[in-house]
Formats: structure tokens, sequence, C-alpha cells
């Protein structure tokens, strides 16, 4: 099949692509949270640094989108327009009928700019994605190696029908821990826990929740020390609470925060994105009660899964979250087989 390309360098040029960006990806079994156009906005507004924009959109004759590759360019290097601080899930966004197509066509795109480039490095690509069944298969058809990794995993849980059949599913030991757990946290005098959604409330409230994550640990601070990484979160924040996909969980002690989760609610998921808590509440496992609130509302929504994100804190297992695997994909030039 015949596909024209469409090549992306601005952010200008990006921006009035965002209505077809989001209507191919809601369409797409690849639709997650951290591709929407709102996402890769934010992110290429804040954290790009040198990096320069190498979007790309694969049209038909007809000018339907059949594929789209959220690219940037650094140091002769090719990536996704993401970064691994934050970004746990990136890919290639594909039709299921032209995926063939499409990465055939990507990689002709790479072997005629492959001179340009030391390395083509995709990361966060989830297990069952086509992209590991296509790039490393067709990949030195076009005079690129290929190697996949596995890098990271994923503790993902598989939400029941309702919460007593959560709490059922767990083994003996995390259920008695649960409820031990929730028994002290609801014995701690003056608290309340608010769900907080609305962009303006969502607004006035993430400082605090940046403040409390960034005094969590020596990690977390280096982290919020990065340029552009505080206004990245403010502007997700934003534009995810005007879609509804956000929501902060907060505990407050005498009006004051002493634990919020960041949650993103998109299509049949929730998606733990960032927790943090005061130190001196740490005995109380605040976090925790945190996030068995928010499984039992997901489960009452009717979501399907919870996804903790990237990462082996033991928490997550003690949940009864399972285990998907994600691969990195690099491409180097090589000798030509086509």
């Amino acid at each position: 099949m015949s596909m024209k390309l469409e090549r992306i360098e601005t952010l200008g040029h990006f921006e009035r692509r965002g209505e077809d960006w989001n209507e191919f990806l809601f369409s797409s079994d690849l639709n997650t949270v951290f591709l929407t156009h709102e996402w890769l906005s934010a992110w290429w507004q804040c954290l790009s640094g040198d990096s320069e924009m190498h979007v790309l959109i694969f049209r038909d004759q007809y000018d339907r989108i059949l594929g789209m590759a959220p690219l940037r360019i650094m140091e002769e290097r090719m990536f996704f327009m993401a970064s691994h601080e934050v970004t746990d899930y990136c890919d290639f966004i594909t039709h299921p009928e032209h995926r063939e197509d499409f990465f055939r066509r990507l990689l002709h795109h790479f072997r005629e700019h492959s001179s340009d480039f030391t390395r083509f490095e995709f990361i966060n690509i989830e297990q069952n994605s086509p992209t590991l069944l296509f790039l490393p298969r067709l990949a030195a058809q076009y005079g690129l190696n290929c190697s996949q990794v596995e890098s990271e995993v994923v503790p993902v849980l598989d939400l029941p029908s309702s919460y007593d059949a959560f709490v059922s599913g767990l083994t003996r030991k995390n259920r008695h821990e649960l409820r031990r757990k929730l028994r002290k946290m609801a014995a701690l005098k003056d608290f309340r826990a608010e769900k907080i959604t609305k962009p303006d409330e969502l607004m006035a409230v993430v400082d605090s929740f940046i403040d409390l994550h960034r005094e969590s640990n020596s990690a977390k601070t280096n982290f919020w020390r990065k340029e552009g990484m505080a206004d990245f979160f403010r502007e997700t924040v934003y534009q995810f609470g005007r879609r509804g996909w956000v929501e902060l969980n907060c505990l407050f002690a005498k009006e004051s925060l002493i634990a919020a989760l960041l949650n993103f609610t998109y299509q049949q998921e929730i998606l733990f994105y960032n927790v943090a808590f005061h130190a001196d509440f740490a005995s109380y496992s605040p976090g925790f009660y945190l996030f068995n609130a928010s499984i039992n509302e997901a489960i009452s929504a009717r979501k399907t899964r919870a996804d903790f994100l990237r990462g082996r804190e033991k928490y997550k297992y003690d949940f009864g979250a399972k285990e998907c695997k994600i691969y990195s994909l690099i491409l180097t030039p090589g000798e030509s087989h086509s």
C-alpha cells in the first residue's frame, strides 16, 4: 500500500494535529494515556530540552491516518518522544489492518536517514505490543540490526466485579495485613480523605503534592530538581483534569496534607502514577490506605484493570498484582539484506 508521510518538526504543527491524533489513538488497541496528544504536548513543552521533534504521521491516498510515530532526535540518535523518568509506556500507534505496511514504511524512513544516526532507541514497549513482532522481524531487510531487551516489569491487577471478591482473592497473609493497616489508619484522629478531580481544585493543591513528594527521600528530591519537571506535572494535571483523566486522592490530618496518590483514570483502567506521604505518618501506612480506597472506587466504577506502573515495589504485590514485562528495542545501521 502506498503511504503518504507527514513529518512534524514544530510544536505549533503538532498542536494543530491534536484532534486527529487523539481520534486515531482512541480507536487503536494501543490506546494509553501516555500516548495522548495532551501528554506528548506537555512533555515536549517542559522536558524536551535540546531534542528536535520528528513526529511522523502516515496516511493513505484518502488522507486517512494509518499510523503515527511520536519521535524525537538528540545527539545523532532517535528516540520516542518521552523520557524514562515520567513515561511508563511508549509505542508506535498503528492500525491493525495495516501494521506490516506501516512498519515497512517506517523502516524505509529510518534507512533513508540511517547515515544521520548512530542508533534508534525505543523504550518501555509493553509485552503484547505488535512493535515487538514487526520491528525485530523486518529490521534486517532495511539494513538495520535490532536487539530486544527486557528492561522492566509492570505489576498489574485485573479487577473483579466486587470489592469483596478483590479482598477474597488476596493471600491470607496479605488479607490480614490489609485489614490491620486499615484499622490503624482509621484510629488516627482528625484525619479525612478527599478525592480531587476538578481542574481548578487540582491546580490549587498540585504544588502541595509536589512538595510532599519532593520531601519523601533524596531520590525524589533529585527527581524534582530536573529542569521543567514541576511545570510538566502542573501542565499534565491541568490538561488531564479538563479531560477527566486524573484524580488526586489526599489524606489530611488537622488540615495538613499528610499523603496523596496521583492516579490517571483512562478508559477502563486506573493507573497509579505517584504516591507521597509525610514521614511522620509512615507508621500508619497512609499510602496503603489510599491504594485500597482507589481500588475500591475503581471496582465500583466498573474499571477492569489497576496498573501499578513500572517497578517491583513490594506493596504492589501485596495487592495481588501480577507482572507484565516491558521491553526496549535498539536499532543500529548494519548491512542491508534487501
